[in-house]
Order: structure tokens, then C-alpha cells, then sequence
């Protein structure tokens, strides 16, 4: 009898932890998620502003681009303590490499100067390798070793430059609701 009662103690408790576990793990989901989208629509402002202050005398239509649906990208470094994630409009050149002007610069010996590039063209997203030491592009179970080739992003994807690895993920934003 007593352990009938034990064994229902222990279903009991390891259910509700699952159930706290799972809570806990939605939450921070739809956390990154609202960061994400808040540093999408404050990126879109600064764009708004930027412009504004270069032009006093824009017109709707100029307004109209600025404010339109853009295809941001949460780059999110997996490989460093505590996770860090960057958002960016992915309409905008985005360069990771050694040098100050980079977007993400990375301090290590085996990254190049621009080592790669991730841009937009004909409504799709490509990441091009500029180094001389390459860049890996990990998709699913799937690595390519890119040598100054350009192939096609998506969403989930892995880029490792050196030992820091960026799983990215392409989302649409629409600007006109800032």
C-alpha cells in the first residue's frame, strides 16, 4: 500500500514539474520574441529619423518605403555565455568580420577583415564568404564549407566564423504599426 502512494507521489510531482518546465520555456519564447520585434520597430524609427534630420522636406511616399513591411534578421550567438542576439534589416548590408566598420565584429586571428556578408536581392536572403579562411554554413545535419561563394539563406540556419557560431532566424516586421 505504501508503495502504491509513493509511486502516485512521484507521477504527481514530476507531472507539475513538467508542466512548470514547459511554462517557463513558453514564456522565454514569447519574451525573445517581443525583445525581437521592439528592437525591429525602434531600428525602423532610428531609419525614420535618420532620414528626416538628412531631408526636412520628404514626402509620403519616402515615408511610405521607410514604414513598409521589412525582412529584419535576429542573429543570435550560440556559442557565448550568456546567449546574445542582434536585430538587423536585413535590406541593409549586414558584414561581420574584424574591422570597426563591420556590423558584427568578432576578435579572433582566424576572422578576416569583412569576412562574410549577408544581403538581400530579388526578395531573398544570401550570405557571401570574403575570407580567405571560409566561412561554414550549417543547415539541418548539413555543413558547407563555404571559400568565397554565396549561397541562399533561411531561417534556422547556422553560420560558424571561426569558434563563434549565429543561428539565424528571418522574420517580416511590419513597419507601418510602429
Amino acid at each position: 500500500m505504501n508503495l502504491k502512494i509513493l509511486l502516485l507521489i512521484i507521477l504527481i510531482v514530476s507531472v507539475v514539474a513538467a508542466a512548470v518546465i514547459s511554462i517557463v520555456f513558453i514564456y522565454n519564447k514569447k519574451s525573445e520574441r517581443s525583445r525581437c520585434y521592439r528592437a525591429a520597430a525602434n531600428i525602423i524609427k532610428e531609419k525614420y529619423l535618420r532620414t528626416s534630420l538628412m531631408n526636412p522636406r520628404l514626402q509620403d511616399c519616402d515615408i511610405a518605403k521607410i514604414y513598409d513591411v521589412r525582412t529584419m534578421a535576429y542573429i543570435k550567438n550560440v556559442s557565448s555565455k550568456p546567449k546574445k542576439g542582434y536585430i538587423f534589416d536585413v535590406s541593409d548590408r549586414i558584414v561581420f568580420g574584424r574591422e570597426e566598420n563591420c556590423n558584427v565584429i568578432l576578435n579572433e586571428a582566424i576572422i578576416s577583415g569583412e569576412h562574410c556578408v549577408i544581403y538581400m536581392k530579388d526578395n531573398k536572403i544570401y550570405i557571401t564568404d570574403k575570407s580567405t579562411n571560409g566561412t561554414i554554413l550549417k543547415r539541418g545535419l548539413r555543413y558547407i564549407e563555404m571559400r568565397g561563394s554565396t549561397y541562399e539563406l533561411f531561417s534556422n540556419d547556422m553560420i560558424i566564423l571561426g569558434s563563434t557560431c549565429f543561428r539565424l532566424t528571418f522574420f517580416q516586421f511590419d513597419g507601418r504599426w510602429v
